[in-house]
């Protein structure tokens, strides 16, 4: 049956969202409407509010964020909306189905309210892997009423198959995807570094938060290593793109390690810069210790990038084909890491066969599929709603 209302409960976005809910959008048509939360300290999220030409209602609310363990790779951040009025928005849509990120407040509302569910669910065994069993247990009563759930990779829908019960048939995957490169930036990449000077440098990048959850002091780590290597055939450098609250500390580090000479620190980059980074770097490297599915990986498979990807990143099963575009490793095992650079080192032809096989990898997590997927789970879940005439 046919679904003329859905309403989509979706907090916070950035504009890598933006494409896919207009094309959910263009299918469903003026029945889809997005109910986003105005968070005054997200600049760029203030920015991707306004973007597309989907229907949505912003409303007020303040979000209550507990992350000392997620900051420190131990565990999720613990987040409460408080916003009193959504119970009456909800109630004025009326909408046949309700879509909803994770088991939030907002998803706690809507199923008291008795709507049918479809959740969007990120998390995996190891970044759920310290949840409380209070939360456990409110999990296990919302999945009961939970017609649908959208999944970004395997591992997510690997933890809701044996940690919840949850049939294969009801999970859809695949319903994230990077924001496309600008056009211009995508014909301006040429991974072709076999062919240049040997002295030419091979140039890694890192792209993220500087915290400890995201592993740069294990990418530090690994670096002091391979600069310690005799005989390499050409030099190397490291660009780390991002900032946080160990910015200074890991600058420190660098230079205790002897490796000030081959990092460069570049600070906060707005998204829609960073491309060009990726234009000019060879190798993308993320050693985090907590990620559900971080999107960096598929824009710089976008550019045509090799990547070594931490094993706790979430989208590693999905993205990583070992030694057809990169490698997975254990973060904390530095000489591995280092290891896995010295190949691109040592063999730059790696850099070309293995960035090109990175853009065909990525090329079906785009705006129309995930918008499949999308429609694909309403349509499942509307064939179990029993609509009342």
């Amino acid at each position: 049956m046919e679904l003329d209302r859905v309403t989509y409960l979706l907090p916070t976005y950035t504009r890598y969202r933006v494409a896919v809910l207009d094309e959910i959008y263009k299918r469903i048509g003026d029945g889809f409407t997005v109910i986003t939360l105005r968070e005054r300290s997200l600049i760029p999220e203030q920015v991707a509010l306004y973007m597309g030409s989907f229907p949505r209602r912003i409303v007020r609310g303040r979000p209550l964020v507990f992350d000392k363990e997620f900051k420190a790779g131990k565990g999720n951040s613990a987040r409460v909306l408080l916003t009193p009025e959504m119970p009456f928005i909800l109630n004025s849509l009326r909408p046949r189905l309700v879509i909803s990120e994770a088991f939030s407040t907002w998803t706690i509302t809507a199923a008291l309210l008795n709507y049918p569910l479809v959740i969007y669910w990120e998390g995996t065994h190891y970044t759920e892997r310290n949840i409380k069993p209070w939360k456990s247990f409110i999990r296990h009563l919302i999945t009961k009423q939970t017609k649908a759930f959208l999944v970004n990779g395997y591992l997510s829908k690997k933890y809701l198959m044996e940690k919840f019960g949850v049939q294969e048939e009801c999970i859809f995957e695949g319903g994230l995807c990077s924001e496309p490169p600008p056009s211009q930036v995508i014909t301006s990449v040429n991974r072709g570094r076999n062919a240049q000077s040997f002295a030419e440098p091979v140039k890694f990048i890192f792209c993220g938060q500087l915290v400890q959850r995201k592993g740069p002091e294990h990418l530090l780590q690994a670096v002091a290593l391979l600069n310690k290597r005799e005989n390499l055939p050409r030099d190397f450098s490291i660009l780390i793109l991002g900032d946080g609250s160990d910015r200074d500390a890991l600058k420190h580090r660098a230079e205790e390690l002897g490796i000030a000479n081959k990092v460069a620190f570049r600070g906060f980059i707005q998204p829609d810069c960073v491309w060009p980074y990726y234009a000019e770097s060879d190798v993308f490297v993320l050693p985090t210790l907590h990620d559900n599915w971080p999107l960096v990986v598929p824009e710089a498979m976008s550019m045509k990038l090799p990547v070594l990807l931490s094993r706790y990143a979430g989208n590693s099963y999905d993205l990583v084909r070992e030694g057809e575009n990169g490698f997975i490793f254990e973060p904390t095992d530095h000489a591995r890491l280092a290891d896995l650079m010295a190949l691109y080192i040592e063999d730059v032809s790696l850099i070309e066969k293995h960035g090109k096989r990175s853009a065909e990898i990525v090329s079906r997590y785009n705006p129309a599929s995930a918008a499949d997927v999308y429609l694909k789970a309403i349509d499942f879940a509307a064939s179990r709603i029993e609509f009342k005439p």
